[in-house]
């Protein structure tokens, strides 16, 4: 395949992201009493909101709807690893009531998504994401990258790396904006690669549950590796950045940032 032909497949997957995600944001606004009362739980602002584009996926069949009204061919669907189309023509919609994360490069362009459930009970995939394709890798993708570039002018003092998209949401609203997490993965050596252009210097503070903790010790050692600056800030007393910001303990964070 030349590059050509891969250009000429890309652009359109490009550009069927980009819809859905200005789709999405539609419907957040439209909303429902379910993704509602979710943002009110997580107390998100509209700047916060826009910032990161965050949007909602309804049911299935209302998506299949737009996406046929945009002129939009299935193939090109299943291509951009939004869903699959079953052999009885029966639609699998990951993000089916999900609130809607966008993976965006720097210059805004769209590579796919993250969609995470609005409750947690007993859920073992709070997010899920875009399947791997021509246009999303998660192992290459840094959530709030763009953000963190965007707002701070590319000076980045150092890098904050937590677990969830929406404690990056959290985090920012709380000041702290040069947080990033990773796109459904565990973090890597790419990963710190690419963060490290900006900074040399990162904070872990990742979950304080012993999965948090085994992660924290792993991504130690990998930037320990590439002989960069790092530090482990423990949140003690509470679940994790989250649930310190809803909780009104925004300086236990800032206390162990240091």
């Amino acid at each position: 395949m030349t590059s050509k032909d891969i250009l000429q497949r890309v652009f359109p997957l490009y550009s069927i992201n980009k819809e859905l995600m200005e789709y999405f944001q539609l419907q957040l606004v439209l909303g429902c009493d379910e993704v509602n009362a979710y943002l009110d739980k997580r107390k998100f602002s509209k700047e916060i909101l826009d910032l990161f584009r965050i949007g909602y996926c309804p049911d299935a069949q209302t998506v299949y709807d737009f996406v046929l009204s945009r002129g939009w061919s299935e193939q090109s669907l299943q291509d951009n690893g939004f869903w699959s189309i079953l052999d009885d023509n029966s639609i699998i919609v990951k993000f089916e009531n999900r609130l809607m994360f966008p993976f965006s490069d720097v210059d805004g362009t769209v590579y796919g998504f993250s969609g995470r459930v609005l409750h947690d009970d007993k859920i073992s995939n709070k997010y899920v994401n875009t399947s791997n394709c021509i246009v999303y890798n998660k192992g290459l993708i840094v959530y709030g990258f763009r953000e963190a570039l965007l707002l701070n002018k590319n000076n980045i003092d150092r890098w904050i790396l937590v677990e969830g998209n929406a404690d990056v949401l959290s985090m920012f609203q709380a000041g702290f904006t040069t947080t990033v997490a990773c796109a459904g993965t565990a973090i890597t050596e790419h990963h710190i690669r690419l963060l490290s252009r900006y900074s040399k210097d990162f904070v872990l503070l990742l979950d304080n549950d012993d999965a948090g903790k085994k992660a924290t010790i792993r991504v130690s050692e990998i930037i320990g590796n590439l002989h960069l600056n790092w530090q482990i800030a423990s949140l003690e007393g509470t679940k994790d950045v989250d649930e310190a910001i809803r909780e009104g303990k925004t300086h236990l964070i800032q206390q162990s940032l240091g």
